[in-house]
């Protein structure tokens, strides 16, 4: 586990994306999404105000983050993935980053994001992230209807 001390979604942004921030004009694409959304860490469920996709380009990295509130979110990070189908997407997560309250605390996983989105990717049907970290199971379900 690594413990970083900065602003939250700079620090997200950051701990996963290091090679990203070293090259100028890299960039980053990102989406969010609205709906139904709940995140399982250490046996306790909370509910979700959004989730944001971020991938990028430079490492070719791909987080998808769970905002619970203002202070508070947890990203599923990793850097292989698949769109088999143009409706459906996975990413294999290699890490979990943890943020609240101005520091994030990374924790290598192993787990697995899977999408479904609609054909012309403007609708998130359904997203489910599953991670075993060291301190147990991590779950993210997200259901919803248009993307931001």
């Amino acid at each position: 586990m690594r413990v970083i001390g900065i602003g939250l979604t700079a620090a997200v942004m950051l701990a996963s994306s290091a090679l990203a921030q070293e090259q100028p004009g890299a960039g980053v694409d990102m989406a969010g999404f609205r709906g139904d959304c709940k995140l399982t860490s250490a046996g306790k469920t909370v509910a979700c105000e959004s989730v944001i996709y971020m991938h990028f380009r430079a490492n070719g990295r791909t987080n998808f983050g769970a905002v619970v509130d203002e202070d508070t979110m947890t990203s599923f990070s990793g850097g292989n993935d698949d769109q088999p189908k143009r409706t459906e997407y996975w990413l294999e997560v290699d890490r979990v980053l943890q943020g609240r309250a101005g520091e994030v605390s990374e924790f290598p996983g192993k787990g697995r994001c899977d999408l479904k989105i609609s054909e012309d990717g403007s609708i998130v049907h359904e997203l489910v992230c599953r991670a075993m970290i060291e301190g147990g199971p991590v779950e993210l379900r997200f259901s919803g209807s248009r993307s931001n």
